[in-house]
C-alpha cells in the first residue's frame, strides 16, 4: 500500500519546486507569472499570496479544460504561461503540477513549503478582502492541526521523546545539586581550616559555618526532590 509521501516523492521525479525567496524575485521580475493556489476556497480566503487565482485541487482537471463546468478559462489558456502551484504545505501542489504537466503545462513548478514556508519567510499575504494578515495570525491559522489528525504512531514517538527530556532534566538538576553539596561542604573544610589555623572563633566564622549549612541542606533537599521525580517518572 502507498502513502501519499510515496506518490509526492514519484511526482517530484518529474516536478521541479522552488523556494518562497526564489518565488518573491520571480513575482518582482516575471509579470506573466501564474500563481494557482490549488487550496480550498475557506484556506484561499483567509489568506492567499497577492495575484494568485484559486482552484481547488479537487476540480483542477476539469478547470484545465473547456466545457466543464468547474472550466477556468485563463488556466485552459496557460499552457505556454510560467506557473507556480501554492497549497498548505508543498505537498498537495507537487500532486497537482505533476497532473499539469501530463496535461500538457510545459511550464509549471511547486512552490516548496508552501504557505507555511512563505510565511515563515514572513511574506505579505492577503484575505479575501485584500487586506493584509498579520504574521501571528498567519502562524496561528497555517499550524493548526488537530490531534485526530496525528498518527498515533508520531504521538507515541514524541511523547516518548518528551519523557526521555524530562527524565534526563530530572537527573541532571539532581546531580548538579549534590555536587554543588559537595562543592559547598569542601569550602566548610577550608574555612574551617583557615579559622583553626588563625585561631579565630569569632562570630564571623561561626556565621560562615551556619549559611554553609544552610546552602548545602538546601542543595541536598534539591538533589532529593530531583531524583525522586526521575524515580517516579521511570516507572
Amino acid at each position: 500500500m502507498k502513502s501519499i509521501d510515496d506518490f509526492i516523492n514519484e511526482a517530484l521525479k518529474n516536478v521541479d519546486e522552488l523556494f518562497p525567496w526564489d518565488l518573491e524575485e520571480e513575482i518582482k521580475n516575471n509579470l506573466d507569472l501564474l500563481l494557482l493556489d490549488i487550496r480550498e476556497p475557506y484556506e484561499f480566503e483567509a489568506m492567499h499570496i497577492r495575484g494568485a487565482i484559486n482552484v481547488p485541487r479537487g476540480i483542477l482537471e476539469t478547470a484545465c479544460d473547456y466545457d466543464y463546468e468547474e472550466t477556468v478559462p485563463e488556466l485552459v489558456q496557460a499552457r505556454e504561461r510560467d506557473i507556480v502551484v501554492i497549497c498548505r504545505s508543498g505537498k498537495r501542489s507537487v500532486l497537482a503540477a505533476d497532473v499539469m504537466q501530463q496535461m500538457g503545462y510545459r511550464n509549471i513548478r511547486s512552490l516548496k513549503t508552501g504557505m507555511r514556508g512563505w510565511s515563515d519567510y514572513e511574506q505579505e499575504m492577503v484575505n479575501a478582502d485584500k487586506e493584509v494578515v498579520d504574521e501571528d495570525t498567519a502562524i496561528d491559522y497555517l499550524a493548526q492541526t488537530s490531534v485526530d489528525q496525528l498518527d498515533p504512531r508520531d504521538i507515541m514517538d514524541a511523547q516518548e521523546k518528551e519523557k526521555k527530556l524530562k527524565l534526563m532534566r530530572y537527573w541532571l538538576f539532581g546531580a548538579f545539586a549534590i555536587f554543588f553539596a559537595a562543592v559547598t561542604v569542601y569550602f566548610g573544610m577550608i574555612a574551617q581550616a583557615v579559622g583553626v589555623i588563625i585561631n579565630e572563633n569569632t562570630s564571623v566564622f561561626t556565621s560562615i559555618y551556619y549559611w554553609i549549612f544552610i546552602v548545602f541542606l538546601s542543595l541536598i533537599c534539591v538533589g532529593a526532590y530531583y531524583f525522586y521525580q526521575w524515580l517516579i517518572e521511570r516507572k
